[in-house]
């Protein structure tokens, strides 16, 4: 798919900006460095051809599974989080899953550095998502729609 030269150069200098900045991911401890890889794998195979608000979106439900209990506690647990019979994020059980894109790479992992470093997709923050999925399929969930974000519906559970 080729991209605007605009965005494309956009981006980049973005990019070189951030690590202009001292916020390149190698400047991190290795922990930190496995989760922002590990957020970066989902939201490119979750959303790598999703607008820059879908791919944090993406990131933000994750941020809101680290904040609630019942998810586990690191952001590889949570994106590798499976109850052993499904996976929370589909494409961790497929084999030989491989990055094609390197544009689409290296915007999940700008966005991943982002919320990492405290970016907030406000709405879906405030409304707790927790969940989404592709709106070609409908798993009829009981759960409250939050918003739609490109392809992905993203839902919070009913408050009482």
């Amino acid at each position: 798919m080729q991209k605007p030269i605009f965005t494309a150069f956009t981006f980049t200098v973005c990019y070189l900006f951030g690590m202009f900045l001292n916020n390149d991911p190698l400047n991190y401890s290795p922990e930190l460095n496995k989760e922002i890889y590990c957020m970066a794998k989902n939201i490119y195979h979750e959303a790598a051809y999703e607008s820059f608000e879908g791919k944090s979106a993406v990131s933000q439900v994750v941020l809101n599974r680290l904040n609630d209990p019942r998810f586990p506690k690191t952001v590889c647990e949570v994106v590798y989080q499976n109850n052993g019979k499904t996976y929370q994020f589909s494409w961790t059980g497929m084999k030989n899953r491989k990055i094609t894109d390197q544009y689409a790479w290296e915007e999940s992992m700008y966005v991943a550095k982002k919320a990492m470093d405290g970016y907030t997709h406000i709405g879906l923050y405030r409304k707790n998502a927790l969940f989404y999925h592709n709106n070609k399929i409908n798993p009829n969930w009981k759960l409250k729609k939050v918003t739609q974000i490109g392809n992905h519906i993203f839902y919070s559970e009913f408050r009482t």
